[in-house]
């Protein structure tokens, strides 16, 4: 129910609040009360709010029933201390009509009526209206706490009585006691409820004033936190007291300063409240009470800006006193100070709390505060000791003095500091009598419980650490093993054992638009920060369209599953109504008690129990919800392996996959580990062992689900058998079979990391193990095409670089496209972008120093003339800027010749281009074959091949006249340009085997033709690698036309670009003869007719051309 539903009556029981409480509207107020107050309230409240359900009836003892959804209101009042002469002085005055003689004759003329008939008068004619939230009663103390809330401010206009009625006495029947009466006053109010301020249409003064307002309270709110940013001062200085000083709890000051941000303007009235009521310690008291009679919102925002203006100062200059001291405070000096603190403690709770008596007692003085007197009833009964103790060699140490607050004759109870008991005088060479000691390790156990609590573990962690948690409690302080035990236990405590990413703080991970999903998260967040990749992208999208299937279906489920409970629930409700054959209005009775009389209802002192218990109830149905629907959105991703050259954005793709599924993000370095344990971790029987970088990966970012990077993992070393394999301790963790009970040695018990997003990089397969490879799937990374680079270069490298060196990207520095292509083409020769990002850096720095000279007038052309500052970088400048080009790139022949053909080559690092292969018939010899050019063993034995091939069908060719001729005895030297470059594949085979015969026949293969392909022996072309290179760097060199095996057309598709694509002719072939068809044409035969003057042969090749080989598995 909220404030502004309550109805508020016109007469009120008045709460008389202590000095120095007041409460306004909006807020929460404890008040404590002796139990005879708070009976009489509440009965008064009762018979004001529901005047036909609290009367008694008769003397049987029996009451009617009450209303329990209705709200019980009273009036909460300040008092005004006439010994305050400040409070006194500048508070308003009190208008309300007093108490005249014919309502004072309604008392019955005690002395509590006429003390509380003084009190009346120095009330406030302002106060709040509030309703009861909470009674808690001290049996031992025969005292109450009273939770109240602020609904309303009113007024009082007439004081009616000291006495409301049906408040003459209180019995508590089930106890036979007699309560004292306390006399409630009864006023007439005037309720004001609060107004939108400003309201629809602010004026600009009504604007500054709640501009103002969130000033002074922000400026209020950081003067009282803590200072974190403090330089590190020796605690016996009294600064280092100053800056630590909270004067109110962190937790709420953030709190606070949240809501001064987000509260609306037409809030303005409230926030006033909310900031006088919650700061009011910083502020005057007389100043608050002000406020609270201010009903004009417009006039209680101006108002609250200057008080809170004023508490600025006094904190600031409260904190600068204690500052100020020169010199640390000597031994004398702080026991002084401490005394006369707690003595200031000791006194207000006091005059709170008539029924507190207390005594410091210190090494050499004893005093006490109370006002309990000996010989009363009370005596002995209620009252509390505070035990300071002296030095260290005082006798007086006994388990009395351990006790911080305690009942006068209440029994001592041990400290429970652990579930398992306290390590308090436990044997193990301990020293005695260190108690101050032994206190601390109780904090630090029981801090180490709580957080075991919290982490929510699983049983077989759970029952660990219940072991250590009682082996703790049998180490004595000193010992080494404490510390061991200690670190393991806080690891434990740190692990995210069943804390996924969902139950983190969204704020501080990147998040994408609202209501995205997440597949169009993902594709938006992979598109802005990486080009291209496009094979890599699809597969991320994938899994996360999977992801976001599961997570929409256990939303669904769970739905499904809650409208199916409430569907039982009333069902079985509607069976138990008609089994027991009640009406429903007799289901629905109010049961009739009164709350704190009795044991016949549940009793109010039970209400906080109850209370407990539903919140953690609440809290276990919230936690089996949460479970369940990670169950359900459980999914074993997959393990992925990014293969390719470096530079390709494997990693920083993988940043980009966790910023899309807002999953924390690290990285594992696994080059050269060559240490099992820094996978598995160390066994706690060493000295210093820790856990595996697994572990300590998922304790740093705190989930169980993160996006984990395990860099260069085909650099993770095999292991030298000392130091076990840490690539075969790999195959658990990649294993989605077996990585939800992963051991580490030194949590000792399962880790589940079966939710853990893995994505692994290498720039080779060689060098992993197949067990290894098996276990992921691996997906290929190309190196980027040089059009690619420009994009990227435009897009990415040229802004951040032009930052870099202080220059505005597109004014002062402007490069085109032809200039970044150069770059790339003949400064670089790489598959990624990081040396064309250096080169981009250099070309930006020589243009900031020409920027530099210009703005100082110095600048001067390479003559030595003055010139202005030109921010264009043309193709020629790169030639002074990046010296003579680096590589100098393979382009077509100008014109053709007999004897060469155009290969296609993979370069390495993600390049391809074209590979000229040459031939020379020598004179006649043995008829070999000489090759040049550092050929690989796999290369010569490709052109062998050819030749052989060659040979084998040199009638069908037109080299020979007849079947029987024999083949020339030439010698034929073959060579390759480049001849410092090795040179190795099977790939250039049909290349080979069209140069061999254009030499023979005499027949040129045009220039704009390019192929790549391997052959056998029965003449079939079959695919090869490196597709996409080789097409984009015959596309570099200006070819027109390519030979391609026919089974490597799903990679052109794939792969290569349209623009690519659109721009070259490409056929495709499964024989040698269709390759020659489509290199030669009707030339060759045209040369061998006229060569030979016979057709027979001929004709046999032109069948074999024209005919299809049946496609074989090869």
């Amino acid at each position: 129910m909220s404030s502004d539903s309550i109805f508020v009556p016109n007469r009120l029981p008045v709460l008389p609040l202590p000095y120095p409480l007041i409460l306004h509207p909006s807020l929460l107020l404890s008040i404590p009360l002796s139990y005879a107050h708070s009976l009489s309230l509440l009965k008064a409240a009762l018979q004001v709010s529901q005047p036909n359900s609290s009367q008694s009836n008769g003397g049987n003892g029996r009451r009617d029933q009450i209303d329990a959804h209705k709200p019980i209101i009273v009036a909460c009042v300040p008092t005004l201390r006439p010994d305050l002469s400040n409070a006194t002085s500048q508070a308003p005055p009190a208008n309300a009509i007093k108490i005249d003689d014919d309502v004072e004759e309604l008392g019955t003329g005690s002395k509590e009526e006429a003390d509380l008939r003084v009190k009346i008068n120095d009330l406030y004619d302002w106060g709040c209206a509030a309703r009861l939230i909470r009674l808690t009663r001290h049996p031992a103390s025969q005292t109450c706490t009273l939770v109240v809330t602020g609904i309303a401010r009113v007024r009082v206009d007439r004081w009616l009585s000291v006495r409301a009625p049906l408040t003459s006495t209180t019995l508590d029947s089930a106890r036979n006691l007699t309560v004292p009466d306390v006399p409630v006053p009864l006023a007439s109010m005037t309720t004001f409820p609060e107004t939108p301020f400003p309201g629809r249409n602010p004026s600009t003064q009504d604007q500054e004033a709640v501009k103002k307002l969130r000033i002074a309270a922000t400026e209020l709110i950081e003067a009282l936190m803590n200072d974190p940013t403090s330089r590190r001062l020796d605690a016996a200085d009294p600064r280092a007291t100053a800056l630590s000083l909270p004067l109110l709890p962190n937790a709420l000051l953030k709190r606070l300063m949240s809501f001064v941000r987000e509260a609306r303007d037409s809030q303005s009235g409230l926030l006033a409240d909310v900031l006088v009521g919650t700061l009011g310690g910083a502020c005057a008291w007389n100043d608050r009470v002000g406020v609270l009679g201010e009903y004009d919102p417009r006039e209680r925002v101006a108002r609250t800006i200057t008080l809170l203006g004023e508490g600025v100062y006094r904190v600031r200059t409260a904190r600068e006193l204690i500052a100020a001291l020169g010199a640390p405070l000597s031994s004398g000096s702080k026991e002084s100070l401490a005394k006369n603190q707690l003595e200031g403690l000791l006194a207000q709770l006091a005059a709170l709390n008539p029924n507190i008596s207390a005594r410091i007692s210190t090494g050499n003085t004893t005093f006490s505060i109370g006002s309990v007197k000996k010989g009363s009833e009370d005596d002995g009964k209620v009252g509390g000791i505070i035990a300071i103790r002296g030095n260290n060699n005082t006798k007086n140490d006994d388990a009395s003095q351990s006790a911080v607050i305690r009942p006068v004759n209440a029994p001592l109870k041990p400290f429970r500091a652990n579930p398992f008991g306290s390590s308090r005088g436990m044997g193990g060479g301990g020293a005695g009598g260190a108690e101050g000691a032994n206190e601390e390790d109780e904090d630090e156990v029981a801090e180490l419980t709580r957080k075991l609590d919290e982490a929510k573990l699983t049983p077989e962690a759970r029952k660990v650490c219940d072991r250590e948690l009682k082996r703790l409690g049998r180490i004595p302080a000193q010992s080494v093993e404490r510390g061991v035990v200690i670190t393991y236990l806080e690891t434990m405590a740190e692990l995210p054992w069943d804390k996924t990413s969902t139950d983190m703080d969204t704020k501080a991970i990147t998040t994408g638009e609202v209501d995205e999903g997440i597949v169009s998260r993902a594709r938006r967040i992979l598109d802005e920060d990486h080009y291209g990749l496009d094979k890599i992208k699809r597969r991320l999208v994938e899994y996360l369209a999977v992801l976001e299937l599961k997570t929409e279906q256990a939303k669904e489920r769970m739905s499904q599953e809650e409208r199916d409970s409430r569907e039982t629930a009333k069902a079985g409700g509607r069976k138990g109504d008609a089994g027991n054959g009640a009406p429903e209005s007799q289901s629905k009775e109010v049961v009739p008690w009164v709350p704190g009389l009795g044991e016949d209802g549940p009793g109010i002192d039970r209400l906080d129990e109850q209370a407990e218990d539903e919140a953690e109830r609440k809290r276990q149905r919230d936690e089996q919800v949460r479970r369940r629907k990670n169950a359900f959105v459980a999914d074993k991703g997959p393990i992925l392996l990014l293969v390719g050259p470096p530079g390709t954005g494997k990693t920083s793709i993988a940043k980009s996959l966790a910023a899309a599924l807002k999953r924390p993000f690290t990285r594992l370095s696994l080059g050269g580990v060559r240490d099992e344990s820094e996978i598995r971790g160390h066994r706690r029987t060493y000295v210093g062992a820790m856990p595996g970088n697994i572990a300590s990966s998922l304790r740093k970012v705190g989930v169980s689900d993160p996006v984990i990077l395990l860099d260069e993992i085909d650099k993770l070393s095999s292991g030298n058998g000392l130091h076990g394999d840490p690539m075969a301790a790999m195959l658990e963790v990649l294993d989605p079979e077996q990585n939800n009970q992963f051991s580490d040695h030194y949590i000792n018990c399962p880790m589940d990391l079966s939710r853990v997003l893995f994505i692994a990089t290498a720039n080779t397969l060689e060098t992993i193990s197949p067990p290894l490879l098996d276990r992921t799937e691996v997906i290929q990374v190309s190196g980027y095409t040089h059009d690619e680079k420009v994009a990227i270069a435009k897009q990415y490298l040229l802004p951040k670089q032009a930052k870099a060196q202080g220059l505005s990207f597109g004014k002062d520095l402007i490069v085109g496209d032809d200039v970044l292509l150069k770059i790339a083409m003949s400064y670089t020769r790489e598959a990624g972008v990081r040396s064309l990002e250096r080169e981009i850096g250099a070309v930006a720095r020589a243009k900031a120093v020409q920027f530099a000279e210009d703005r100082k007038g110095t600048l001067k052309d390479s003559k030595g003339n003055k010139c202005a500052y030109d921010p264009k970088v043309r193709v020629e400048d790169l030639l002074d800027i990046l010296g003579i080009e680096s590589y100098e790139p393979e382009v077509a022949d100008i014109q053709s010749r007999s004897g060469v053909s155009t290969g296609l080559a993979y370069q390495g690092s993600g390049s391809g281009g074209i590979l000229h292969i040459e031939t020379l018939m020598l004179p006649p010899g043995t008829g070999n074959m000489k090759l040049t050019g550092k050929l690989g063993d796999v290369i010569q034995e490709s052109a062998n091949l050819a030749f052989s091939w060659v040979k084998a069908h040199a009638f069908q060719l037109g080299i020979v006249p007849n079947r029987e001729s024999e083949f020339p005895k030439n010698d034929v030297h073959l060579h390759m340009p480049s001849g410092a470059i090795p040179k190795d594949g099977p790939s250039a085979g049909v290349a080979m085997v069209c140069a061999l015969v254009s030499l023979w026949t005499d027949t040129v293969i045009p220039k704009e033709l390019a192929m790549t392909g391997e052959i056998t022996l029965r003449g079939l072309v079959t695919p090869v690698g490196g597709i996409k290179e080789k097409c984009l760097g015959a596309h570099r060199a200006g070819i027109k036309r390519l030979i391609l095996p026919m089974r490597n057309r799903k990679d052109v598709e794939s792969d290569l670009p349209q623009n690519v694509r659109s721009d070259l002719d490409i056929q495709y072939v499964r024989t040698i003869w269709q390759a020659i068809d489509i290199a030669f044409g009707n030339a060759l035969y045209e040369n061998a007719l006229m060569r030979n003057g016979s057709l027979e042969g001929i004709d046999e090749g032109r069948r074999l051309m024209t005919s299809e080989f049946e496609s074989s598995r090869l």
